[in-house]
Parts: C-alpha cells; structure tokens; sequence
C-alpha cells in the first residue's frame, strides 16, 4: 500500500521517481490509487503506463480513457495526449480521426498547453480549410498563426493568392496579423477583425523580429 503518511503530492512524486528507474510497477502501484480518487496528473500517467506498455501491456484504448478522465480536469498534457493519438494513429490499435484530433488539440490549447498552439498553427499551413470547418471559431485564437507586420504602406488582402483577386481590405504600415499557411509567394492571413482569412503579399509582410523599413 502507498504510505500514508505521503502527501498525494509526495507519493505522485515517489511514483515519478519509480518510474525514471524502470519500477513501472511501482509507479503503478502508487498512482492508481491517486488515479481512482480523480488526481488529474495521477490518472494522466497511468495513461503513458498504457500507451508506452510500460509495465502494462500496450492498450491505447485504455490510455485514451485515462486521459480523457485527466482532460475533463482541464488537464492540457492529457488532452495534447489524445489529440496527437488521433492525430497520428496506429494500425490495428487506433485509427487516425483528423476531427478528433483537432477536437483535442484545440482544447489542449484553450487549457493552457505550449505545445498545442504550435502544433495547431502546423496543421493550418497544410490543412487550413479542414481546420476551420471542424472549429469555425478558431481564427479569435490568438495563438493561432505565426505573427507578422506589415512593411508596405495600405497593403491590399486579397481573396485569393493572385493579383487579380478581390480586395476584400487594406491594411497600415506596422499593422500585426497572424500568418496561417503561404502559397507562392502569398500568405493567407487572418483579418484584423479576427473573423476570416485573406491572402497578402508575402513581400509586403515581414518576421515582427526584423526592422521595418
């Protein structure tokens, strides 16, 4: 049995510990108690205990539902966990699902995840239309999209990557928006409104890192 004298804290910790020796049963042995009382962190590392059959023999099934027990929590590493799962897929174990693992991703994100803004901003340069239609309400994130500013005076946002298209907006020397995806020699930006996407010169933009000229 854990000890009782440990904090859930400390004994969460003695599991940590167990484990970065190779003593999976241990950590097993430490945590699940921790996991069915409802400690997030507890029942997310049961979670790798399954996915990586550390201990355990690999049941993704099973490490997606101590996850997702972790993630109601608001448990950002749990969500990224589930949605990278999705993401990626494994055969004869789980099947690649591109909703949900978007679904995931963006809760990861909105519960304080580093990792799955970036992760995100990734799949909208490829996958941008995809993206939106499974969460139309993305682009007000403002961790979506790699930041840029403006460096030509009243650049024109276009509705399609090409000189010809409609000019749906103008935008000031200095304004930032937010860079989704490129297309030779264009990019497809949020508007300022944060409501919808239009394309710009990718010579009229530049990294905020660099001088404006």
């Amino acid at each position: 049995m854990p000890d009782a004298e440990l904090t859930a804290d400390e004994t969460l910790e003695k599991g940590v510990e167990a484990a970065q020796r190779g003593d999976y049963a241990e950590s097993y042995w430490l945590w699940r108690p921790l996991a069915d009382e409802g400690m997030a962190r507890a029942q997310h590392q049961i979670g790798w205990l399954y996915a990586n059959g550390n201990g355990l023999r690999v049941n993704l099934e099973a490490a997606i539902d101590w996850w997702t027990r972790a993630a109601r929590s608001g448990h950002a590493d749990s969500a990224f966990a589930i949605g990278m799962a999705y993401l990626n897929g494994e055969p004869g174990e789980l099947e690649q699902d591109f909703a949900k693992a978007s679904e995931w991703l963006v809760r990861s994100a909105d519960d304080g995840s580093a990792d799955a803004p970036e992760i995100l901003t990734r799949l909208a340069s490829t996958r941008t239309d995809a993206l939106l239609e499974a969460h139309p309400d993305l682009l007000a994130r403002k961790w979506l999209g790699t930041p840029v500013l403006v460096s030509e005076d009243a650049a024109e946002l276009r509705a399609a990557p090409k000189p010809q298209a409609k000019v749906l907006d103008s935008v000031a020397y200095g304004t930032m928006l937010r860079q989704v995806s490129t297309d030779a020699g264009w990019s497809r930006v949020v508007l300022p409104d944060r409501s919808s996407l239009a394309w710009i010169s990718s010579s009229a933009v530049q990294s905020p890192g660099a001088a404006l000229p």
